[in-house]
């Protein structure tokens, strides 16, 4: 069993495209595997932290040969050896994005069996963006694990969308209804405002993948922290006076259905973008 540890650390605007496309392209020269994108923090004076630890830890866990404990402690060995390391090396950086990868099925004696890389966390400074809608019936197979399948799979749909658009969002078809589930790296949600009532609506667990942003959002939402909800200029100025008045409901938006929308958002582990324009291709319309 081996254990590579890789520790990539880059400066100025090199860092920020990092951010998005440093996990993928660490992810494309590795096995298949399953991964896990985290957010961490490094404080000279105090143990590095991680944002949902135990929700990272069991996605690793999932589809691969090894056994639970195993990748656990690996994984948690491989987190702070990267981070205390980092937080003494690189004192004026605090926030990182960490891509932790586990091999699918067992390795030979000399091939690693997980890998991290650990790359400076810029955050997305857009707010806004265009997105496109996939053909029906493209998407994860497995939606629960995060396969690196996946990011190569996705690959040519990435390529095919339209010049302006910055996030694709996969769809299926259900009757004269096309139903959108999640963009190919972020979840996506709708609002609507119905009867004095707010609505978050986005698509049920079990055909996305959820990421952690989104289940910090639903928990907020469902504990009531509007504290938080208000620190979020996006949700803050989409939602402006919506009090307590605002429910979940888990079901895939219908794209015929946008115009009961007050808004929709993608989010993921370093943004929240707000969507002002869809590109439907011509074969949907």
């Amino acid at each position: 069993m081996g254990l590579r540890l890789d520790v990539v650390c880059l400066d100025g605007e090199t860092r920020r495209s990092q951010t998005e496309d440093g996990p993928r392209a660490f992810i494309l020269t590795l096995p298949r595997g399953t991964y896990t994108v985290l957010r961490a923090a490094t404080n000279p004076n105090e143990q590095p932290r991680v944002v949902l630890l135990d929700h990272h830890l069991d996605r690793l866990s999932a589809g691969v040969a090894e056994t639970v404990e195993n990748v656990r402690n690996y994984a948690l060995e491989t987190l702070r050896n990267g981070l205390c390391h980092l937080g003494k090396q690189h004192w004026e950086t605090r926030n990182w994005t960490v891509c932790i990868w586990v091999a699918r099925d067992n390795q030979p004696q000399n091939e690693p069996w997980m890998s991290a890389v650990f790359i400076p966390f810029v955050p997305a400074q857009q707010k806004e963006c265009e997105v496109s809608i996939a053909p029906p019936f493209v998407g994860r197979t497995q939606p629960e694990i995060k396969d690196t399948k996946w990011v190569s799979d996705r690959i040519p749909v990435e390529r095919s969308k339209p010049a302006a658009a910055h996030e694709v969002i996969l769809s299926k078809q259900d009757g004269a209804l096309t139903l959108l589930l999640e963009g190919l790296t972020t979840n996506f949600i709708v609002l609507k405002h119905t009867a004095g009532l707010w609505v978050l609506q986005t698509a049920p667990s079990d055909l996305v993948l959820e990421g952690t942003s989104m289940q910090g959002l639903l928990h907020h939402v469902i504990s009531r922290n509007w504290k938080w909800w208000n620190s979020s200029s996006v949700w803050a100025e989409t939602g402006n006076g919506m009090g307590e008045n605002i429910c979940v409901e888990r079901s895939s938006p219908a794209l015929e259905q946008a115009g009961e929308w007050v808004a929709a958002i993608v989010l993921s582990v370093n943004k929240i973008w707000k969507i002002t324009a869809v590109h439907i291709p011509s074969q949907q319309r």
